[in-house]
């Protein structure tokens, strides 16, 4: 791991290992190498990432084992019911998820060169499948979710506009995920896949999402996305300052882009009536688009202020009264109508 050697490598040692890949077999081992030398401690190196990806396209294309279409999709199944990925370390799907992690640390650094071809690789319906197929293990998920992360979400290649949709399905597709983290909270693999999508969170709801129109935001995304977020913080155990303030971060960054979405396009109009049971009877109440949002408010500041290790249910008071004004639409009249329920 040494970065002066790896950045001196000659570019037919690089192809040399590639095509050794390519005939003698598809082995986790040999992804390593290119590995160290592509991110030598931790940091990448653009040459060596173009080479990398260079070699792969050009001089073994059929090394890339992705799975994107339906039929190695189902021998993906096959091998992961088999569990072949336990019994053989130096199997085909523990190489799958060591070149899905090589192409992200190809990507990584903003290279823009090897994310347009990355975006070529594997693209975002290829993404939205590999993240909505049920039995796929979380640890694969994972991989994939850096790779989207590195490849789509912290890049500066734009994102073309029939491609916003997909985008935000992506997204969504998270939910359900992290529900299911939420039930695995001694698990590894489930709790570095929450970290991850804190950084996606982050940096979609801070950066990206100002550049999707309107018709491609989900009404309750925002919520749903926080709640189920929120679940995981309440139940793991996370290491690190530097953890829980990248959460923090990525809270902020989903609050934030719902209030401006709200000021600027009114996303929410199907929340001005909706009907909820109340609890102990069977009679449905309309209630408001304040008393919604407010309700979620209350219910998600709860969850991230006991998971954070504050008071249960406590929220500073400024933040709280700044939001409940802003969902409020900046009325003083609805804002104490709130302020009321609220206390």
């Amino acid at each position: 791991d040494n970065r002066q050697v790896c950045s001196q490598i000659a570019e037919e040692t690089i192809y040399h290992y590639i095509r050794i890949i390519n005939n003698k077999g598809r082995f986790p081992r040999y992804i390593k190498f290119l590995q160290i030398i592509t991110k030598p401690q931790g940091r990448p190196i653009s040459r060596n990432q173009e080479i990398v990806l260079k070699g792969f396209i050009e001089r073994a294309p059929e090394s890339l084992e992705l799975y994107n279409d339906e039929k190695s999709k189902q021998k993906r199944r096959e091998l992961i019911a088999a569990e072949e990925h336990i019994r053989d370390p130096e199997g085909v799907i523990n190489y799958h998820i060591s070149l899905i992690d090589l192409l992200t640390m190809v990507v990584e650094g903003k290279n823009s060169g090897t994310i347009t071809k990355c975006q070529k690789l594997i693209d975002l319906s290829d993404l939205l499948e590999h993240f909505t197929e049920n039995k796929l293990p979380i640890f694969i998920k994972l991989s994939f979710a850096r790779f989207f992360f590195h490849c789509y979400i912290q890049t500066e290649v734009a994102i073309l506009a029939e491609e916003m949709g997909t985008l935000v399905d992506i997204l969504e597709s998270f939910i359900p995920i992290l529900e299911e983290c939420s039930k695995y909270p001694n698990d590894k693999n489930y709790q570095n896949f929450v970290i991850e999508i804190s950084h996606i969170i982050e940096v979609f709801f801070s950066i990206t999402i100002i550049s999707i129109p309107q018709l491609y935001i989900k009404p309750l995304l925002f919520l749903n996305l926080a709640k189920a977020f929120a679940s995981c913080l309440t139940v793991f155990e996370f290491d690190g300052a530097e953890t829980k303030e990248s959460f923090k971060l990525a809270i902020n960054s989903i609050v934030e882009s719902k209030v401006n979405f709200e000021i600027n396009h009114s996303i929410f109009p199907s929340l001005d009536s909706i009907k909820v049971k109340e609890n102990g009877s069977g009679e449905q109440k309309t209630k408001s688009k304040e008393e919604i949002l407010l309700s979620a408010l209350i219910l998600f500041s709860s969850k991230f202020d006991s998971a954070m290790g504050l008071d249960q249910g406590r929220m500073k008071s400024l933040e709280f009264y700044e939001l409940v004004k802003i969902f409020a639409d900046s009325s003083p009249e609805k804002t104490a109508k709130i302020e009321r329920t609220a206390s």
